[in-house]
């Protein structure tokens, strides 16, 4: 990045998505005909998902893409189911990384975040009872997005927030 205040050069490094934006439809297809199932990090790792995906509901654009860490073809060489069955002919393997330029006014900085990992502490025994949870997976449990829809998976999960005791 290059320029002051109102006038930036920007290089974006562009990942493969593997899929065509502008063929994709989002019919789900390449995701339903994939084998291969993976913890799904966008939801805590409370549930899983396959190596054709969307992140997450609300994605713009709503367009599929192919994990390219999970993907059997990607990897091997072997499988192309999500191919073979796209009636869109959006799946294309040979994309490769580009770097975009823009001009931009402004530019806003967002580094992100690591969770918190608290199996590695024995204080709140997290890694020994299922009713213990952090911050994020209460969120996405809560979510009607989430894979619970919403609904809680067990009254227990909530007991100990609510009597105030301690493990």
């Amino acid at each position: 990045m290059t320029g002051e205040p109102g006038h930036f050069t920007v290089e974006i490094l562009k990942h493969p998505r593997f899929i065509i934006e502008d063929k994709c439809i989002a019919c789900g297809i390449c995701a339903d005909k994939c084998p291969k199932k993976i913890i799904d990090t966008y939801n805590v790792g409370l549930s899983k998902r396959k190596a054709a995906y969307v992140e997450y509901a609300q994605a713009v654009p709503l367009k599929y893409a192919i994990d390219p860490d999970n993907c059997i073809y990607v990897q091997k060489g072997k499988c192309g189911a999500c191919k073979k069955f796209c009636e869109s002919e959006a799946i294309d393997f040979d994309q490769k990384e580009t770097i975009e330029t823009l001009e931009v006014g402004a530019v806003v900085l967002s580094p992100g975040f690591e969770p918190f990992d608290p199996s590695d502490f024995d204080t709140y025994k997290y890694a020994d009872h299922p009713n213990v949870i952090t911050a994020m997976e209460m969120e996405q449990i809560r979510s009607a997005l989430a894979p619970t829809g919403g609904h809680r998976q067990s009254s227990a999960l909530f007991s100990c927030a609510q009597s105030g005791s301690h493990l």
